[in-house]
This record gives structure tokens, sequence and C-alpha cells, in this order.
């Protein structure tokens, strides 16, 4: 296949926290529900720190549900709320859960559920990646502009990996070919910004994926949006 773009100036970190990822009404929903009043005029971050506290009321299985129920409560039954609330204490859910889907979500809750329960669980971290992505001609261009790039920016990921890389063992079909509908729940946030012709790119998702990113310190990727 042709290339399509050169990648560059790229890092990797680990972080333990999605940006943006609790708003101020979340934390007056979850408060209110906890029955805690008179936190209208806190800032964020003093209302975070509430809701650990109202959080630690409690033993951490009902205090995962707690927040199962106001994230995932519209998608998941009771029941399995109540499985997921005590995989808690033994597993890392928003790496190894089966429904990739529920990742971002299981990683929020948990990085909340940690600050309240630290002793008892693994503390959630995830992957902040980013670089520079050069489209080679018009074409690759324009695939950039497409609303949906999510599937574009993972076979970029693949292209900077080994084939034994977890991320082109477990999806080399979708990589090679579309569809990619699994692109969507790998990557957890995307921010773009275009300067000079060229894309800065940012990307949260979890660590598991990218482990192995980069070879090297910039390569030539071959990867294309799904239509």
């Amino acid at each position: 296949m042709k290339t399509n773009y050169n990648v560059s100036q790229i890092k990797v970190k680990k972080v333990k926290e999605l940006p943006d990822s609790w708003s101020k009404q979340d934390y007056l929903d979850l408060l209110e529900d906890l029955d805690v009043d008179d936190v209208e005029t806190l800032s964020e971050s003093d209302m975070h720190e509430m809701l650990v506290m109202a959080l630690q009321d409690k033993e951490l299985i009902p205090a995962a549900e707690t927040l199962l129920n106001y994230r995932l409560g519209n998608t998941l039954d009771s029941g399995d709320i109540q499985y997921l609330s005590q995989e808690y204490l033994e597993t890392e859910l928003w790496d190894e859960h089966a429904d990739m889907s529920l990742h971002k979500e299981l990683f929020n809750i948990g990085m909340v559920l940690h600050d309240a329960f630290s002793s008892q669980m693994t503390e959630p971290v995830c992957a902040n990646v980013s670089f520079k992505l050069q489209p080679i001609d018009n074409e690759a261009e324009e695939e950039l502009k497409k609303g949906d790039i999510a599937s574009l920016l993972i076979r970029v990921l693949a292209d900077g990996m080994d084939e034994n890389a977890k991320l082109n063992r477990l999806f080399e079909d979708q990589i090679k070919e579309a569809p990619f509908p699994e692109a969507k729940s790998i990557l957890w946030k995307i921010d773009k910004t275009e300067q000079n012709g060229s894309s800065e790119v940012e990307l949260f998702l979890s660590y598991e994926w990218v482990k192995d990113f980069p070879v090297s310190d910039s390569y030539e990727s071959t990867a294309f949006a799904d239509d």
C-alpha cells in the first residue's frame, strides 16, 4: 500500500486521569443522591473531594454501585452492576472487561473509586499519546477532515508497532481493511489541531494498547479512515 502519512514527534506517557471525564453537574447530581447539601458554590475540585468523602461513608462495593448506576445505569442491568462493583476489588476492568465499549466509563469510575479506596484496588492508569501527523497528498489530507477518524488513528498507531503488538494481533483484519467499529471504543478521547498543513494529535486510551508503541521515533503509515 502507498504511504499516506508521516508520523513524528511521538510522545507516550502514563496518566491517572481522563480530562473532562467528570463535570460539575455530575458532582452535583451524585452529591444530591448521597444526601450531601449546600455544595452549589464549591469549586469542581472541592466537589470531587466531597464526593470522595461521601463515598468513603460506604464500603467499596456499594460505592461502586452508586457510580455505576449513575454512569452506566441506562446500559447495564442491576445484575451486571452488582457483578462489576465486586470486580473492582480484583480486576482492572478498564483494561480487562470483555466489552470494550465500557472501558472508558469503567476507567472514569475506577479513578474516583481509587481516590476513595486507594488501599483496596489497583490505581487506574491510561495512556496519553501525542504525535504529529503529516499527510503525503491531498487525498490523505481529506481523510483527516472526516467526522469520524478513530479508525484512521488506530491504524496509525498500529503501523508504529510490530506485528506481535496486542493491537495488531487482535485486530489484524480490521486494520488491513474496513470496517473497524471497535476503534471508537479503543480511543477514549481524541484532540486534533491543524498547524501548517499537518495535524497535532493527542489521544487517550488504555495503556495496554500502546505499551509497545512506538518502534521508532518516526515512521510512515498507510492508515485510512472507514467510510
